[in-house]
């Protein structure tokens, strides 16, 4: 757009006498004072940013004298108030606009800042031609008013006159922006291709890289010859430094560098790979990489592209638009790119659901017309496993499908020896590869897919836990876990390594009514179609297994090697009366290592599957954990023991099929009262005073001070780890433990014996083992102890739930044993109660996580997401609107908190002053205080 305007400058050329002229009279004098341009509008009360603006631009003309007469208010208010406009549309884009090369004047420079959309808490402006074209026409408007072609405007005429030419530049380049994406939308075929827009390169070595490479260098230097991977954890943010970066890549090996050009704000992908020596060199492997990542670049595809597809079938098969889009994407393997949020949400949610439906009836299943001509002489096992799935009542977990999950079979070698026994010993059976190939494949969209028939409506898939929630001490625990692997492989003759963990507890129900043995969604056996859903919900349980699995593991020769090979171990107990504490879990190890020197059997005792019916009425009264611990009546209490026995039997067997090609499953029985005492005879060693209740947790210690002592004279603890160690040599006849029981390996070898060192980060990267085992470490590295929480996502979503008002309750961490409050919208009915009281007795909740995962009370009930363990108690704990909970200490949650005279004082000072227990306060830390009290001075007379 132009704008264009006729400028015409008069001069006067009269020849008369100026010494005449210069004679003025009072009426000319007085009509020159009327004609003075001083006149500006009055400011305006700061009430928002842009009045700030309008009166900074007030001052602007004043600085450069511009102004108006006394006569012209209303143009005056007009021309301020345009132009305040248009600097407030162009305040948030100044340097978008000298990024591109088209800067403001420079006096004009100064006024940005004043619309802060993220103070406003409004999304980031886009500039569109449409809004630009409406302002270049407003500022054009400016310059052509007469009176400021006067001489005394020229200041500001040229002020305007470069403004508009730069809004111009700027529109040309939106318009011709426009035109090109518009070309691109409107083609019938993909802008980019792979047949160009690549390129390969070999560069070869330098004895002296830059610096700038180090990183880069370090893990080439870990990988293989012909491994390739992404430079785009290497690359610098900025791309000018980026592309200086690849241009001038040297390394002290020769490399090859493949480069693919999306465009647009994609950029570039490069990919890279250490190359072997000249004469070793092989075009073939380059060649093979090549494709290989051809093969991984999305492609896209145009909008036209899509609307011809979508013109074509939308009317004949009449599926909503987000179907159409996922199967296009299919079909053609393009990546159509969303033209908005939601459309990309859609998209998503769509691509989920194909992705995870097991609803036949959405595509047309061509797999039952596979498979090979039938042998008769395995229709008996056909027909009998048909008769073994039709026998079975199997559940998923609120799903109303004709898929269901069957937790009888707990592998398809199982499946298969379950129905040899029921048929003659002579009979034939295929193998466990072809039996898999007759049911339906647990991921219906990889290639082995195709191969499956579908005889049997049954899917087999691996019980695992996919919700993850991500931590900020992953990577610390990571290597931590690491350092572990090394060190046992250093001590492997010496030493024994075990890796135990409580499974998830496996519910189970009332005589006759069963209920699904998972707890969430996506935990899975083998699954048949055809089976009713008979199962009662989770959430109405109160008994369960809690299956206790230990790993003995075989320690390879190498850290790199397995450590999954071993014997298991898997130990039943029932949840309610034999819970998981220290001592159970030490006995439980003693009662699996004496299990390889004996052959106790210790599956004697015959189960009771029901208890009396006026029993079973007295359970049903009782909702939680809490009460029936509680209850006083011993009958009942016995009656409840016994009849769990039948179910803990029911899993045995289960577990006791499983088959391991490296190593052996055992299940054992929970640990009796007896051998738990007799564990903590042997603790007793220490101190006699040393019982299971005074204890329970880690800050008890200091209740026993032999066991004080002991615990730091030969323990290390960490956040992920706790070591104990026996004293040096010299250090044994001093120590009441070490003396009795002194180190048992050979003075050489047990002086090079030190505590697991912790990761220690240099230079962004953790030390290796060598560089750290014998010293002394601690864990100042761990992100957790630096971390800050930002609110999620989530968080940010259900901001108006995180108040004092709206606060239900509390739930603890299982790892740190922080409260954490849960919120909701209203107060919790009966039923939400106890579900929000079963998280916390399974022990499901870990700061960070959800509450509820999945279900009903997801968005209903909630927890902040952002808490870590590291994060104090929230502030709403101690509100007491809704709720009022007992006093905890406000950095660590204990419940002994400290009372002095100085905590007193500050209650004199402050309104709010938080608790703080005796720990945190002998460590320094002092009561959080807020609001200071206000004190008067006393009247003197």
């Amino acid at each position: 757009m132009g704008i264009k305007f006729l400028y015409v400058s008069m001069k006067d050329e009269d020849t008369r006498d100026t010494a005449a002229s210069s004679n003025k009279s009072a009426f000319d004098v007085l009509m020159q004072m009327a004609k003075k341009y001083e006149y500006l509008p009055h400011k305006r009360k700061e009430n928002t940013s842009k009045d700030r603006l309008f009166n900074d631009l007030v001052d602007f003309l004043s600085n450069i004298k511009v102004g108006f007469l006394s006569s012209q208010e209303t143009l005056a208010n007009g021309f301020l108030s345009k132009f305040c406009d248009i600097l407030w549309y162009l305040d948030p884009f100044h340097q978008k606009f000298a990024d591109r090369g088209y800067r403001v004047p420079e006096k004009l420079e100064k006024f940005t800042g004043y619309r802060d959309w993220k103070k406003q808490h409004k999304q980031q402006p886009r500039i569109s031609s449409e809004e630009l074209k409406l302002q270049a026409e407003s500022l054009g408007s400016l310059i052509m008013l007469p009176w400021i072609f006067n001489r005394k405007f020229l200041s500001l005429r040229n002020i305007l006159e470069d403004l508009l030419n730069t809004v111009q530049k700027y529109l040309c380049f939106l318009q011709k922006q426009n035109d090109r994406t518009k070309e691109k939308h409107e083609s019938k075929e993909p802008i980019r291709s792979l047949t160009d827009n690549w390129c390969f390169r070999i560069i070869e070595s330098v004895p002296n890289p830059s610096n700038g490479y180090s990183s880069l260098i370090s893990r080439m230097n870990t990988i293989p010859v012909y491994t390739p991977f992404d430079l785009i954890d290497f690359e610098p943010a900025d791309r000018f430094d980026r592309r200086t970066w690849i241009q001038e890549l040297k390394l002290p090996f020769a490399v090859g560098l493949f480069t693919y050009c999306h465009g647009n704000y994609l950029g570039n992908v490069n990919i890279i790979w250490k190359q072997p020596e000249k004469l070793e060199r092989e075009s073939t492997s380059d060649i093979s990489i090549i494709n290989d990542i051809k093969a991984k670049i999305p492609k896209f595809g145009t909008r036209a592209m899509f609307k011809e597809f979508h013109e074509k079938y939308a009317k004949s098969c009449k599926e909503k638009p987000a179907i159409l889009r996922s199967l296009y994407q299919y079909l053609t393997g393009y990546t159509l790119t969303s033209t908005n949020k939601a459309e990309e949400a859609i998209d998503a949610r769509v691509s989920k659901f194909f992705l995870n439906s097991d609803d036949p009836k959405l595509l047309l299943d061509l797999r039952h017309l596979n498979g090979r001509v039938k042998d008769p002489k395995y229709n008996p096992f056909w027909e009998e496993m048909q008769k073994f799935l039709d026998e079975k009542s199997v559940v998923h977990e609120r799903r109303h499908n004709e898929i269901a999950y069957m937790p009888f079979a707990i592998s398809v070698r199982d499946l298969r020896e379950q129905i040899l026994s029921r048929l003659p010993s002579d009979s034939a059976a295929p193998t466990t590869s072809w039996i898999r190939l007759n049911f339906f494949p647990a991921n219906g969209f990889i290639n082995s897919a195709a191969q499956y028939t579908g005889k049997f409506k049954v899917k087999h898939a691996v019980q695992q836990r996919l919700l993850r929630v991500h931590h900020e001490d992953a990577d610390f625990a990571y290597y931590q876990y690491l350092l572990l692997k090394t060190f046992a492989v250093k001590w492997r003759d010496h030493c024994l390594m075990q890796c135990m963990d409580d499974k998830a507890i496996v519910p189970v129900g009332e005589p006759h009514k069963p209920t699904p043995a998972v707890s969430r969604a996506h935990h899975r056996g083998l699954v048949n179609t055809n089976s009713a859903n008979l199962t009662t919900d989770h959430d109405y349980h109160i008994c369960g297994i809690v299956p206790s699995v230990c790993l003995f593991v075989n320690i390879p020769d190498n850290s790199r090697g397995s450590f999954y090979h071993g014997d298991v171990h898997i130990t039943l107990k029932d949840k309610i009366f034999q819970p998981s504490t220290p001592f159970r879990h030490a006995a439980e190890t003693v009662k699996i290592v004496r299990s390889y020197f004996s052959e106790d059997d210790v599956n004697a005792n015959k189960p009771i599957i029901e208890m009396e019916i006026g029993h079973e009425m007295k359970m049903k009264s009782m909702s939680t954990m809490s009460a029936v611990r509680k209850n006083k009546n011993e009958v009942l209490i016995s009656a409840l023991k016994e009849s769990i026995n039948a179910p803990i039997q029911i899993v045995k067997d289960v577990f006791s099929r499983l088959k391991r090609t490296h190593g052996d499953v055992y299940a054992h029985d929970a640990c009796s009262e007896d051998e738990i005492t007799g564990i903590l005879n042997i603790a007793q060693i220490v101190s006699e005073d040393l019982n299971a209740e005074n204890v329970e947790k880690l800050k008890d210690l200091t209740k026993v001070p032999e066991l004080k002592n002991f615990v730091e004279r030969h323990c290390r603890k960490r956040q992920y780890s706790f070591q104990v160690k026996k004293c040096r040599l010299e250090d044994v006849d001093s120590c009441p433990y070490c003396s009795i029981n002194p180190p048992r390996l050979e003075e050489s070898l047990y002086n090079e014996l030190h505590f697991l060192p912790d990761p220690v980060l240099e230079n962004g990267e953790y030390k290796s083992f060598e560089a750290v085992y014998g010293t002394e470490t601690d864990d100042r590295d761990r992100p957790g102890l630096k971390f800050s929480p930002e609110a999620v996502e989530n968080d940010k979503d259900k901001k108006s739930l995180f108040i004092a008002g709206k606060v239900r309750g509390f739930v603890s961490c299982h790892e740190c044993g922080k409260k954490r409050i849960v919120y909701c919208a209203r107060k919790l009915t009966g039923g939400e109660q106890r579900a929000v009281f079963r998280v916390e007795e399974e022990m499901l909740y870990v700061c960070g996580s959800p509450l509820f995962p999945g279900g009903q009370y997801q968005d209903k009930i909630v927890v902040r997401q952002s808490l870590t363990c590291a994060t104090y108690i929230e502030t709403q704990y101690y509100a007491g609107i809704t709720e009022s909970f007992d006093p905890i200490c406000f950095y660590c949650g204990d419940s002994q908190l400290e009372t002095n005279r100085d905590i007193e004082k500050l209650k004199e000072n402050f309104a709010i002053v938080r608790p703080v227990c005796s720990s945190c306060y002998n460590k320094g830390m002092q009561p959080a205080t807020r609001n200071a009290k206000k004190t008067k001075r006393q009247r003197t007379n």
